[in-house]
């Protein structure tokens, strides 16, 4: 990392939200913050950017956490007698460049029995000083789309004959079907298309994700991912 990168670290919330004087919904709230060389006004600007658009995110969940789930927690609690009621945002950074961040955020409740798990992507260009939609980011047309999924089926076909895999019987017309270019993330060596859980196999087995090499996807990137830190 060199000193006109920007750098990262993450603000971790905790709290107990109490129900008619009883402690009944546990929230974990993680989120980046970002940081630049203060002599880069440009960056410092897009930095700024960037950490209001996830604290106010943070914000926005521990609300709507609190108004959604603290009555139906209070109900469990009732039942159950415990605390069992947690809700989390969970956010990670896989890969970041001096031009492009990409960041994933988990959201997930969990009510005593089960799990439920909401993943949504953003990637940031410093050059634009935004949010990049993928048709900036990939050739989106009919022909692209068609061999990125075939590249995806190509490797759950693979990983179908493993017996850590468990894709349901169908997943070839999901993958055909369910593909969506906003559902990626970049890591260091590609670009990671995810499909939500429960769609490809057991909801147990979490997100289905699916690496493709950059150098595989060189015809459909219209960008040019350079390197990570973290």
């Amino acid at each position: 990392m060199t000193e006109n990168e920007i750098k990262y670290a993450f603000e971790t919330v905790k709290k107990t939200v109490n129900y008619k004087n009883i402690p009944v919904l546990s929230l974990n709230v993680n989120y980046p913050v970002f940081s630049a060389p203060k002599a880069d006004k440009k960056r410092e600007e897009f930095v700024n950017k960037i950490n209001k658009f996830y604290g106010i995110s943070a914000e926005r969940y521990i609300a709507n956490a609190v108004s959604r789930y603290a009555c139906r927690a209070y109900a469990l609690y009732m039942k159950n007698g415990k605390n069992t009621v947690r809700a989390n945002m969970n956010t990670s950074v896989p890969y970041a460049d001096k031009n492009y961040i990409s960041v994933f955020v988990d959201f997930s409740f969990f009510d005593g029995e089960k799990t439920r798990i909401i993943r949504l992507s953003q990637l940031w260009s410093a050059e634009k000083s935004a949010l990049l939609s993928p048709k900036y980011v990939f050739d989106t047309g009919r022909k692209s789309k068609k061999y990125i999924k075939e590249l995806i089926y190509d490797m759950a076909r693979k990983n179908a004959s493993h017996p850590s895999f468990s894709y349901y019987d169908n997943y070839k017309s999901v993958i055909f079907r369910k593909f969506d270019f906003e559902k990626f993330y970049f890591v260091p060596k590609g670009a990671a298309f995810f499909y939500d859980r429960g769609t490809l196999c057991p909801e147990e087995a979490g997100v289905a994700v699916f690496v493709l090499p950059f150098e595989k996807i060189d015809g459909v990137l219209k960008i040019a991912p350079k390197g990570n830190f973290g």
